[in-house]
């Protein structure tokens, strides 16, 4: 029996609705592009019903045969057990195989359904209609099944699944069962986009990009370089295949499409015969949308993507293309995609193109964060001939956009060679660029303030760059002067959106979330949003993220600002995102998802790190790995922060120092962690980051640093946020009330924490409540709250923390028996069920219990930690 071909997550419903049509007997058609997954998709379908002992029967239609009466009614005959096919009448077919389904029951499968021949058709539907037999049909589309198998599908007893583009989380499963292995989200991001959402394609992607050296294996996941493009032969087989019985101007439209992009329905009728056009919609190869709209769009179908199709041709043929769309289409009216592919292919085929349509096409592409492509456009920049250019202006512009490109890319030290051969070097914009790549690439910002050194005839922006770098890399600075150069309509639109993120960042830090969440949805109703790059625009994430970790993951101001972001358009760095989801996740405890996290992102910037975020990423690993324990990991991704370099995170770098006075307590001792608080508290006052202050005090109350719970609640008056609000209450709930006042309800506080995603803080104050009823005589009082906790910190797998009081079973200090018997009560066992797995009592259970918590240094198993 073959193995059952893997579940993908986004087709779970469609599958189990799917195998009870089939078990009542209803015809299942399964529809879907080439490549879709569906003879997969039937493939579990069929395999469920055959380990039942329902026999199944495979055909695969083939187009040659089509026109062959009963060609494949004689195939699936041929198939039945006992049959020895000999010449015979269709009528001698048609009654073995009624015959031996009304004994068997059978369910036949037609592959590629739209090439079986109409008469085998017709037999098939009809033994379905009767029940003799069940059917499943695979296919492109309805409209293209044979007639009579059509007619049945349309029916009401038939069971039509139609099969989409697979979605993230289907392309990890799939990844992770072709590789054999974790892969990057960052490599499946990358191969999902060029697949079209189409299984076949992203397997083949995997595997070319693996043949070439470019998906290897990276801190134990696959990880892709990220200017890897499909160029190998799997991927030229692919579409070969997939195109190879298509008339020659219906390939080469796909071609053409290919190289355009999505086109408008004029625009592609310029370039091809409208019955070319027809032909090539009705095979499913182009998709024509919004015919009934204003402006009909027209792009490659059948999960074809441009880098697929394109991967497959010669230069002749890039040529010939090329030259037809130049000749045919005015380049003023093409779509800025359109106009950058055929540039890059220009730049393969050696096309001189001009200095003013290379600078245009290259600000395209750096728009939209595709630095290989600006890389690619504006490889002359280093040639000897570049000086000769007589238009000084373009020259510069093109270096200056080359010089980001390279950075993005990690290539530091080429960005700075392009500059210093910018005939221009003192010019403002140069110079503020070299500055960019000192600080952000280099990590140097005194490096990068002497290129800001006042010049006799500098503007302005000079030294607004100069403060906001002082900002941006956590330095003292005039913030108010700051303020007014945000709303200094003559600065260009990039540099107030950047001063305006950090300031929004700034903002947070010093207490006010809240608000900062309504500016920035003000930022994005404004026009200076419409106006800047994508580049600056993502750095409004980071004020964005800082809102979430401060206030509450579970915002709903923030989830509508997510929502209204196009993520696409924004192209955020990977490791970026990925470092913000593992803060997140750190917030709410979840250290196992974090550590996963933070390693996939170690990953990412192993292949290139433009903006220096090791350090960030290796000081919450840090954080995580002392959750968890490990000790080994945390002294490592320690020591990678302390020697990145000041300017490492940007605006998350106060936040990353904060987190880590956890990992100086698990390392250094308490004395050297209550110095490190000391110090952190001292800065964020002197600079008025009030909010800083109240984490800080509460991370130190949560290791054990102090006991002042009013010391927290006084930090947190006029904070915003709904972590400062439970943070009001912490004296109340915690600290000894005055004789005839009533005392707060912790519980109330322990929900507010869950209710904002929080389940760590909430575990912790239940028990450090615990501890406290039970120093007050409370004993029932703190085995309840003792209770909460535990049940609140069951999902924190392999989690441990001062306030959490859980206790890591301990090889060294207990009998093998008291482990055996520790490892069953941590997960929950009652004595009982414990002693009938060991053979033993429960009343020596219950002694070796007593004996392992004298030896552990707690009074319940509850506080074991579960093995893990």
């Amino acid at each position: 029996m073959p193995s059952i071909p893997v579940m993908l997550p986004s087709r779970k419903h469609l599958e189990h609705e799917a195998l009870r049509a089939a078990e009542s007997g209803s015809p299942l058609i399964v529809l879907g592009r080439s490549g879709s997954g569906r003879t997969a998709f039937a493939g579990r379908i069929l395999l469920a019903r055959a380990q039942r002992g329902n026999p199944v029967y495979r055909l695969t239609g083939a187009h040659a045969l089509r026109c062959v009466p009963f060609a494949a009614l004689a195939a699936v005959v041929a198939q039945l057990p006992g049959v020895t096919l000999r010449a015979g009448t269709p009528a001698h077919l048609l009654a073995t195989l009624a015959h031996i389904a009304a004994t068997q029951r059978p369910t036949i499968l037609l592959d590629n359904a739209e090439e079986i021949d109409v008469q085998s058709a017709a037999v098939f539907a009809q033994l379905a209609d009767s029940g003799v037999l069940s059917l499943v049909c695979i296919a492109r589309s309805v409209a293209a099944l044979p007639a009579p198998v059509r007619q049945l599908a349309v029916s009401s007893g038939a069971h039509r699944v139609g099969l989409e583009e697979i979605g993230f989380d289907d392309a990890v499963v799939l990844l992770e069962g072709f590789l054999g292995g974790r892969v990057n989200v960052s490599a499946v991001s990358f191969l999902l986009g060029y697949s079209g959402g189409n299984p076949l394609h992203l397997r083949e992607l995997a595997f070319d990009a693996q043949a070439h050296e470019s998906l290897a294996v990276r801190r134990g996941y696959w990880t892709l370089n990220p200017g890897w493009r499909p160029r190998g032969e799997r991927i030229a087989e692919l579409v070969a295949t997939r195109l190879s019985e298509q008339p020659a101007e219906v390939r080469e439209a796909v071609e053409i499409l290919a190289l355009t992009g999505e086109l408008s329905l004029d625009f592609a009728s310029m370039l091809l015969a409208p019955e070319v056009l027809d032909r090539a919609h009705d095979a499913g190869l182009v998709d024509i949308e919004g015919t009934l709209g204003p402006v009909p769009r027209v792009s490659l179908g059948s999960a074809l993507t441009p880098h697929t199709v394109l991967a497959t041709l010669g230069r002749r043929t890039l040529r010939a293309h090329s030259t037809l769309i130049r000749a045919t289409l005015p380049r003023a009216d093409m779509h800025p995609h359109t106009r950058l592919a055929l540039a890059l292919h220009s730049q393969d085929l050696d096309v001189v193109a001009s200095p003013e349509e290379l600078l245009l096409d290259a600000v395209v592409a750096c728009r939209a964060r595709q630095f290989e492509s600006v890389i690619v456009l504006t490889r002359m920049v280093e040639d000897a001939s570049f000086a000769q250019w007589s238009d000084e202006r373009a020259r510069t512009e093109l270096a200056l956009l080359r010089t980001q490109a390279l950075h993005e890319a990690g290539r530091v030290d080429d960005a700075m060679k392009v500059l210093a051969a910018v005939p221009a070097r003192g010019d403002e914009r140069v110079r503020m660029s070299a500055a960019w790549v000192e600080f952000s690439g280099r990590g140097n910002l005194p490096g990068a303030l002497t290129h800001l050194a006042a010049h006799e005839d500098d503007s302005a922006q000079v030294q607004v760059f100069a403060r906001l770098l002082l900002l941006v890399g956590n330095q003292p600075c005039d913030i108010q002067a700051l303020v007014l150069d945000a709303a200094n309509p003559a600065l260009p639109a990039d540099l107030r959106l950047r001063i305006h993120s950090q300031l929004l960042a700034e903002s947070i830090y010093r207490g006010a979330p809240s608000d900062t969440l309504a500016g920035i949805g003000q930022v994005l109703d404004g026009e200076l949003w419409q106006a800047a790059s994508p580049s600056a625009r993502g750095e409004l994430l980071h004020a964005l993220h800082l809102a979430g970790i401060h206030d509450s993951i579970h915002q709903p101001a923030l989830t509508a600002i997510k929502a209204r972001l196009d993520w696409d358009t924004l192209a955020v760095d990977h490791a970026t995102f990925v470092i913000a989801q593992a803060c997140a996740v750190l917030e709410q405890g979840d250290a196992a998802l974090a550590m996963d996290l933070t390693g996939q992102a170690q990953a990412m910037v192993d292949a290139a790190d433009p903006h220096r975020l090791r350090g960030l990423i290796a000081a919450y690993q840090a954080v995580a790995a002392v959750m968890l324990g490990d000790r080994d990991q945390a002294v490592e991704s320690y020591a990678l922060f302390q020697a990145s370099a000041v300017t490492s995170g940007h605006a998350l770098r106060a936040d990353a120092e904060r987190s880590l006075l956890s990992v100086e307590l698990f390392l250094h001792g308490r004395d050297a962690a209550t110095m490190y608080c000391d110090r952190l508290v001292e800065d964020a006052r002197a600079r008025g980051r009030q909010l800083l202050v109240m984490r800080l005090l509460h991370d130190a109350w949560r290791l054990g640093l102090h006991d002042s719970a009013s010391s927290i609640t006084e930090a947190a008056v006029g904070m915003q946020g709904a972590l400062a609000r439970s943070l009001l209450r912490y004296a109340q709930v915690l600290e000894p009330v005055e004789e005839g006042a009533e005392a707060a309800c912790v519980e109330e506080v322990v929900a507010e924490h869950v209710g904002t995603g929080r389940a760590l803080y909430a575990a912790e104050l239940a028990n450090r409540a615990a501890t406290l009823a039970r120093d007050a005589g409370n004993r029932a009082r703190a085995s309840a709250l003792l209770g909460l906790s535990a049940e609140l910190a069951r999902p924190l797998v392999g989690v441990n923390t001062p306030s959490l009081g859980r206790i890591r079973i301990q090889p060294a200090v207990l009998t093998e028996r008291e482990r055996e018997v520790c490892a069953r009560a941590a997960r929950g066992d009652s004595n009982v069920s414990i002693a009938e797995e060991l053979y033993l009592s429960p009343r020596t259970v219950e002694g070796h219990l007593q004996r392992a918590y004298a030896k552990l240094g707690v009074s319940d198993r509850r506080q074991l930690l579960p093995v893990t």
